[in-house]
C-alpha cells in the first residue's frame, strides 16, 4: 500500500471514530501521567511507569503525530472513568525537534517503535499483555465501552502508523 493510501486510511479512520464515537463532546480530563516530562526522547525504562495491581498502559507519542493527537481525548477519557488503569505518555520526540516527530530520537529507536502513536498494555502483575496495533484495538473496546456502545468483540479503529511516512 502507498504511503499516501496509508495516511488517508489512518486520518479517515480516526474521523470515523470520532464521528461515530462522539468525540468531540468529551471534556478534557487529566489522569494521564506524563512520563518524561522535560526529557522528551531520551532512553527510558518503562519499569518504574509500570502500577501493580493496575493496569498499565503506555502510549509513546508525539506532540507533531495528528493520529497521537487524536487518540489523547480517548486517553483521557479511560483515565478519568477507569480507576483500574493507570495511563503514562512518552513523549518521543527531543525538546530541540520542533515541527515533525523525532524518528531519530533515543526513545524511539531504544524500543524499536515501528510507528506512533505506539501503544503497551502491561497487566497488574507487570506483563506485557499488548502492544501496537493490538493494544490499539483493546483501548477502543474500552473507550467504547465507557460510551455504552458495543462492537460485538471487534473493534474498528485505524491503522496506527506515520512512521513509514518520514
Amino acid at each position: 500500500m502507498k504511503k499516501k493510501q496509508l495516511w488517508g486510511r489512518i486520518v479517515g479512520g480516526l474521523i470515523m471514530l470520532f464521528l461515530f464515537a462522539g468525540l468531540s463532546a468529551l471534556p478534557v480530563q487529566a489522569g494521564i501521567v506524563d512520563g518524561n516530562t522535560g526529557k522528551g526522547g531520551e532512553k527510558c525504562d518503562l519499569k518504574p511507569f509500570i502500577k501493580p495491581g493496575q493496569t498499565t498502559v503506555i502510549d509513546f507519542t508525539s506532540p507533531f503525530c495528528p493520529p497521537c493527537e487524536k487518540l489523547l481525548p480517548v486517553l483521557e477519557t479511560l483515565a478519568g472513568q477507569r480507576s483500574d488503569l493507570h495511563i503514562v505518555k512518552l513523549n518521543i520526540n527531543r525538546p530541540s525537534i520542533q515541527g515533525a516527530i523525532d524518528w531519530e530520537s533515543p526513545l524511539y529507536k531504544q524500543h524499536s517503535l515501528p510507528y506512533v502513536p505506539f501503544l503497551m498494555i502491561y497487566n497488574g502483575q507487570g506483563q506485557l499483555q499488548s502492544k501496537g496495533r493490538e493494544a490499539l484495538d483493546t483501548v477502543l473496546k474500552w473507550y467504547k465501552a465507557t460510551q455504552g456502545q458495543s462492537d460485538g468483540g471487534q473493534a474498528t479503529s485505524p491503522l496506527p502508523g506515520t512512521a513509514q511516512d518520514r
